[in-house]
């Protein structure tokens, strides 16, 4: 997408160009504004959601919404900021990324704005720049073109991992079984920490059973070898 300034300062943040429906898959709430609509999507409105580090770094204590963000060489209007999301220890483990550092573009502006500048920096002689436009002009429909991630929420969490292997299933048949994506499970990473945490626990308690065993073999030793050293001088104690 393209470095991303504010008043000629850069950001570090991550864009991406999303649904309105993202907002309830992925748990998150606006604190202020509001989030992409359904018709900022249909009319590729130039408008953005900030995360609240991004809102931070770009804007500090001022309200951001209203005012504009530059992303590569085009400006965006923030209608809206993330409420800031603080991760639980057991999350970080699973977290695909920082939210807080994202912002949020609609998706058709993502995928007809963006998209020719994704391969190849823009080339400089006027020829390239003809087949450049010629071949954005040959790019197949919205519906057509690559997406890099699908958010998907089931209702019923036990239905979770069945509903992965369909769509597993579904996408091998479209790629034509090129392995060219990865599925994501949270609840899975999650189980496998919790494995790996009570294997941990053991582990740990195993070797401080072994610790105590040892420490306390070793005490026994020394006043043993001290009562031995000193029994003479004990037994004239007691006679005297």
């Amino acid at each position: 997408f393209g470095e991303v300034t504010v008043a000629g300062k850069a950001l570090d943040a991550r864009v991406w160009a999303t649904a309105p429906d993202y907002l309830h898959t992925s748990h998150q709430r606006i604190v202020t504004g509001r989030f992409i609509d359904q018709q900022d999507v249909t009319k590729r409105a130039h408008v953005c959601v900030l995360g609240a580090e991004v809102k931070r770094q770009g804007f500090a204590f001022e309200n951001p919404v209203g005012k504009f963000v530059k992303i590569g060489l085009s400006n965006f209007r923030v209608i809206g900021v993330m409420e800031e999301r603080v991760l639980e220890m057991e999350e970080t483990t699973f977290a695909l990324r920082d939210l807080n550092r994202d912002i949020y573009l609609p998706i058709t502006v993502g995928m007809e704005d963006f998209q020719i500048y994704t391969e190849q920096a823009i080339p400089m002689n006027p020829m390239a720049v003809i087949a450049l436009m010629y071949a954005a002009m040959e790019r197949p429909p919205l519906n057509r073109r690559p997406i890099s991630e699908i958010c998907v929420q089931v209702k019923d969490s036990d239905k979770t991992i069945p509903a992965a292997d369909v769509i597993k299933h579904i996408i091998d048949r479209r790629h034509k079984a090129i392995p060219d994506f990865k599925i994501t499970i949270p609840i899975v990473q999650l189980r496998q920490q919790q494995a790996t945490q009570r294997i941990f626990n053991v582990v740990m308690g195993a070797i401080a059973a072994i610790s105590l065993l040892v420490g306390g073999i070793g005490i026994m030793n020394i006043m043993l070898a001290t009562v031995t050293q000193r029994a003479r001088e004990i037994g004239v104690r007691r006679c005297i």
